[in-house]
């Protein structure tokens, strides 16, 4: 018996580079900031998930570059978020957006800690990435959490193509949140599969 490969995102660039906007409203949306507040990412604080989004968006350009993890090093180790998370935020993604935008982008070899994936390979894994954790910001600094519909509709396809990893990954839970049902709304069942209680509260 064969299983068929996951065919991933149909416009990687695309997708990704909505998701970096989708979430830019909820880094937008933050007013008085508990930076230490909890999140629905449990081992980490509001300051420390919006680290680990800046950092995630911050290594595209270089890893569009064709440079390896040692080529880039301690380059963006400490704070990345500043006195302005929104301009810090701005500043990453356009770095961004400028280097998936570039001839041939989506077949450049990018050289990750997990070993070489092509461009379109790492954006659909980053898409996922920069996008639930929209959801986990907002939830976490008492902003409306609701997704933007379309893109909830594209890493609902995604994910349920990787269900089965997604539930078992420490990453995302470990199966913690038990399948909704296909009654449930698409971002519920969404957030199931990435280990995410669309109840959440701090």
């Amino acid at each position: 018996m064969t299983t068929d490969k996951p065919t991933g995102l149909a416009d990687p660039a695309g997708s990704y580079a909505n998701a970096l906007d989708a979430t830019r409203k909820f880094v937008a949306g933050m007013r008085n900031v508990d930076w230490v507040a909890a999140t629905p990412c449990s081992d980490w604080n509001v300051r420390e998930l919006l680290q680990h989004v800046l950092y995630g968006t911050a290594w595209i350009e270089d890893v569009f570059a064709g440079k390896t993890v040692e080529d880039v090093g301690t380059k963006y180790d400490g704070d990345l978020i500043g006195d302005d998370a929104l301009a810090s935020y701005d500043a990453v993604v356009a770095s961004a957006k400028a280097a998936i935008a570039k001839p041939g982008a989506m077949d450049q070899v990018c050289h990750l800690r997990r070993g070489d994936v092509a461009g379109r390979d790492y954006l659909t894994s980053m898409f996922t990435d920069s996008f639930i954790h929209g959801w986990d910001l907002a939830k976490a600094t008492g902003q409306d959490a609701t997704l933007d519909p379309a893109l909830v509709a594209t890493a609902f396809d995604l994910a349920k193509e990787r269900e089965e990893r997604f539930r078992t990954s420490p990453a995302f839970g470990q199966g913690r949140v038990a399948d909704p049902g296909d009654d449930a709304p698409s971002q519920t069942r969404l957030l199931s599969i990435l280990g995410r209680d669309a109840d959440w509260t701090a």
